[in-house]
């Protein structure tokens, strides 16, 4: 189990709040969350995500020490979807949450996430497509093709937890359910290789995210599948 560390803060000055509004911060090997909630939630709302962290490190052989204090990701839970879009300036547009990536302190802004069921809500799927991509830019060298950068992320994002604290990788991504049979002509070539052709090459942006999400689901799960296999 990961130490986390709770402390009561005074709100957040970038934050629309009540002028005497208090805030839990969570403290971990990764993570840094605030969030105006109870310490219940932010608990296991943070242990998750350390789960999270550890099942992409088993999953994907890429192990790391735990980054200095000023590297951990900085999370503000806020109150609502508008909280988010006023915070990303992005006025009447839907945001369910973004990312800004750091040389220090990277941060993520949500609204209020639901960490008690398996069923993610889109904002918790968006946060942990995102730190997927901050895991394999910490944790790599060199670039990664963006199939494979998306892929991996979509991959992880449709995980869950359930409530005897495990992690369940390589769920159907529901998400691009629609997507998939909008594209279905899609072809891996089209996905991994821009066509030229501007029809070929517009079913390959319509059916980038979930043609690579299945070729990387199908490519790591194979490799396990193989690893795990007993010899003869």
């Amino acid at each position: 189990m990961w130490p986390i560390a709770l402390f009561l803060l005074s709100a957040l000055s970038f934050l629309p709040a009540p002028a005497h509004a208090e805030w839990l911060q969570a403290s971990s090997a990764h993570f840094v969350i605030y969030a105006d909630d109870s310490e219940r939630n932010l608990r296991r709302f943070s242990q998750q995500l350390e789960r999270y962290h550890a099942a992409m490190a088993l999953l994907t052989g890429q192990k790391s020490p735990p980054p200095s204090p000023s590297n951990r990701v900085t999370i503000y839970v806020v109150h609502s979807q508008e909280a988010v879009s006023n915070l990303a300036r992005a006025g009447r547009n839907y945001t369910a949450g973004f990312y800004v990536p750091r040389a220090g302190r990277s941060l993520a802004v949500v609204p209020r996430v639901t960490s008690g069921t398996p069923w993610l809500s889109f904002s918790m799927m968006v946060l942990l497509h995102e730190y997927a991509h901050h895991f394999a830019i910490s944790t790599s060298s060199i670039p990664l093709p963006p199939w494979f950068s998306e892929g991996g992320a979509e991959f992880f994002a449709s995980s869950s937890f359930d409530s005897e604290g495990s992690v369940w990788v390589g769920r159907p991504a529901h998400n691009r359910i629609q997507e998939q049979y909008y594209a279905r002509d899609t072809t891996v070539a089209d996905v991994l290789v821009p066509p030229e052709d501007p029809e070929r090459r517009k079913r390959g942006i319509l059916g980038f995210y979930g043609k690579s999400w299945a070729l990387y689901h199908y490519l790591v799960l194979k490799r396990h599948e193989q690893a795990n296999s007993p010899t003869t």
